[in-house]
């Protein structure tokens, strides 16, 4: 009977501690997303309303605080991770490239998808047929381009949480600097 309680004490125990591990688990996802958005966006000279503006309708991460984010996410023509990269596009950016490494590490994702967009841009001379292209392969505009790239207010649909602050502006400071 005692090496019963104690098995299912110990049950208990790892089931809690295990939830409690992956209690965060998406809101770690979801600012690994932001800071890698951040970071590529500025590097490829890419708008940052265009970045998270695709990584919403893309996986439909909305921030840094977004708690449950799921970012290794698999659509039916075979795009995959935050950005929903289709494999074979990907590879013809980066040689050693696995379709696992594509899915699940964040980082890598972020950056081949602001190469592609910069890539398009810079064919193209418009975001909007750079998105297009992006997204159906082809640079005809269309809702979802027109959508990511008139959508400046992309951060008005974000979660919000006490866990990050966000740089806020305090007119009265301003307004005191200028005199």
């Amino acid at each position: 009977m005692k090496t019963l309680f104690t098995l299912l004490f110990s049950f208990l125990f790892i089931s809690f501690s295990v939830a409690k591990t992956n209690k965060h688990y998406g809101t770690i996802k979801s600012q690994k997303l932001y800071e890698s958005i951040e970071k590529y966006s500025d590097e490829y000279n890419v708008p940052k309303h265009i970045a998270y503006n695709i990584a919403y309708l893309e996986t439909g991460y909305k921030g840094p605080n977004h708690n449950n984010y799921n970012p290794h996410r698999r659509s039916r023509c075979g795009a995959v991770g935050p950005m929903q990269i289709i494999p074979r596009y990907a590879k013809k950016l980066e040689k050693k490239l696995t379709n696992k490494s594509l899915m699940y590490d964040i980082d890598k994702n972020v950056r081949i998808s602001m190469k592609m967009l910069k890539i398009h841009y810079l064919k193209y001379r418009s975001w909007d047929k750079a998105v297009a292209c992006y997204h159906k392969g082809n640079p005809k505009s269309n809702k979802y381009s027109r959508f990511v790239t008139t959508n400046y207010d992309y951060d008005r649909k974000w979660s919000r949480s006490k866990r990050i602050d966000y740089p806020k502006c305090d007119t009265t400071e301003i307004i005191l600097a200028s005199k």
